[in-house]
């Protein structure tokens, strides 16, 4: 079975890129709805046997626990790479077979697409790897087991990763998932996010912020699930 990992930056210094569209209250508020939106994701796959949030924010941690996330607390904020080593070490050190790292602003992701990631894992070692829309992120890596090699994220880190897995001689698949490749990161990713409609709360913030077509809010659903 495969943990998925979910690292969250601090919402201060959280999505600064979208500052000419969006103002700070409403990226704080952004971050807090795609990470409650890739959690519903995660909790309608089966196959994931548990999720961990990564995290040093109070309010991240509550919303986690909400959807039913374990929160592995950060003492800093060292950056994406360095949640993931730390989930990293901890998996190691329970046995786990495989994680699924996968960022917390993926909210058109599907459970489809995590699906797929997890049917095209070959036999470990190996790593299935999927990229950002423009092809030079990495937006998840599911590693089996999660040490196989080192993960190191921040553009361009996609064939970085893929150098190094072929370094480590591990099985590599690359699957491109149009859900899970839009990370809203630049102006850019919101207009392609809000070019499609998603049933997702995401997408109707953004509607809504921007002035676009709005919809129906989303239901949430929070459960007390313990992964």
């Amino acid at each position: 079975m495969t943990i998925a990992v979910v690292p969250v930056k601090d919402l201060a210094r959280a999505k600064q890129r979208l500052a000419a569209r969006l103002s700070s209250t409403d990226r704080r508020a952004l971050v807090l709805l795609m990470l409650e939106d890739v959690l519903q994701t995660l909790r309608r796959v089966p196959a994931l046997s548990g999720i961990i949030v990564v995290t040093r924010e109070g309010e991240v941690a509550a919303r986690a626990t909400q959807f039913g996330a374990e929160v592995l607390q950060e003492p800093a904020n060292d950056g994406y790479t360095s949640a993931i080593e730390r989930a990293v070490r901890e998996l190691t050190r329970r046995g786990e077979p495989s994680m699924l790292s996968i960022p917390g602003d993926v909210p058109g992701a599907t459970a489809e697409e995590i699906e797929a990631l997890l049917a095209a894992s070959p036999a470990a070692p190996s790593v299935v790897l999927a990229p950002s829309r423009d092809g030079r992120g990495t937006n998840a890596a599911l590693v089996c087991p999660p040490n196989a090699f080192e993960l190191r994220f921040g553009e361009p880190s996609f064939e970085a990763h893929l150098a190094r897995a072929r370094e480590a001689h591990l099985s590599i698949e690359v699957l491109r998932l149009r859900g899970l490749a839009l990370d809203l990161d630049r102006p850019d990713d919101l207009d392609a996010f809000l070019r499609e409609p998603t049933p997702t709360a995401s997408y109707y913030f953004l509607s809504e912020a921007l002035g676009g077509p709005a919809r129906a809010p989303v239901q949430v659903t929070r459960n007390h699930r313990t992964p």
